[in-house]
């Protein structure tokens, strides 16, 4: 299950219980579509009750879509992927190098602080 919002600095994406690559990919799908989402960063946030039930080979395709459906003129500059459990940090951490070497348009970084991603996402 997954929820999108908008705050004032960043987007949220709250991704909760057992996730398929199916889950993430529409997480990516309703997060690419908010209207915020070519000016805003975004934070996901896995919660405790994460499962994962994708592997690190799923991570291309939502590689891919960043690069075929990223706003022209878009001004987001970062994603911060926050985990809950240091397994969850480092699934996530895979994902950033992958992302990284993919010379994507904005840079992601794993965290496993609520407030270290924010003061990372809002320049603190």
């Amino acid at each position: 299950m997954h929820v999108v919002q908008s705050g004032v600095d960043f987007i949220e994406v709250y991704l909760h219980g057992k996730l398929s690559q199916q889950d993430l990919l529409d997480a990516q799908k309703s997060l690419m579509l908010h209207p915020d989402y070519s000016h805003k960063n975004s934070l996901w946030i896995f919660d405790k009750e994460f499962e994962c039930l994708f592997s690190n080979e799923d991570f291309a395709e939502l590689i891919n879509r960043i690069k075929l459906f990223y706003p022209f003129g878009a001004t987001k500059q970062k994603a911060a992927l926050l985990g809950s459990m240091g397994i969850h940090f480092g699934i996530l951490q895979l994902y950033c190098e992958e992302a990284e070497q993919a010379d994507l348009p904005f840079r992601f970084r794993a965290f496993l602080s609520y407030s270290e991603a924010v003061a990372w996402l809002t320049g603190e």
